[in-house]
């Protein structure tokens, strides 16, 4: 049981020094470090916070909360997938190309053939990131 308990700390660990160097998966900052953070800290810190009447413990609880949601965009910031650099010759062709297609593509959105819009979920998640990071902001202040 403990040495169960000592591989995943040290999963965990080596998971957190990855993303620092932008070494680690979108996937799993999004799944594992995301919505995991987000049910402890909505579930179980936030419950605690409204509980306590004690304002160093909900501050110092809040302040973790607020610091872990940095972090997290940080990481996502810095583990995206890159844009790759393209010459001004390339972006001159894209741009003609997709005003060619243009008519075309707003037809497919129109009669919902395709999406009308396209989910980031890297935006999307530093988005929830910093809503909690907003509601934690509110204990603090």
């Amino acid at each position: 049981m403990l040495q169960n308990l000592n591989e995943l700390l040290n999963k965990i660990e080596l998971s957190f020094k990855a993303s620092l160097k932008g070494e680690e998966t979108i996937h799993n900052l999004i799944w594992w470090w995301g919505f995991v953070g987000y049910f402890v800290f909505y579930f179980i810190v936030d419950k605690i916070i409204k509980m306590t009447d004690v304002r160093i413990v909900d501050v110092a609880l809040s302040a973790v909360g607020m610091i872990y949601f940095l972090w997290h965009i940080y990481a996502m910031r810095k583990c995206s997938p890159k844009k790759p650099k393209i010459s001004k010759e390339e972006k001159k062709r894209l741009r003609a190309e997709a005003w060619n297609n243009a008519p075309r593509k707003f037809w497919r959105k129109l009669t919902l053939q395709e999406p009308i819009s396209k989910w980031n979920p890297i935006a999307m998640t530093i988005a929830a990131d910093l809503l909690f990071f907003v509601q934690f902001l509110g204990y603090v202040l």
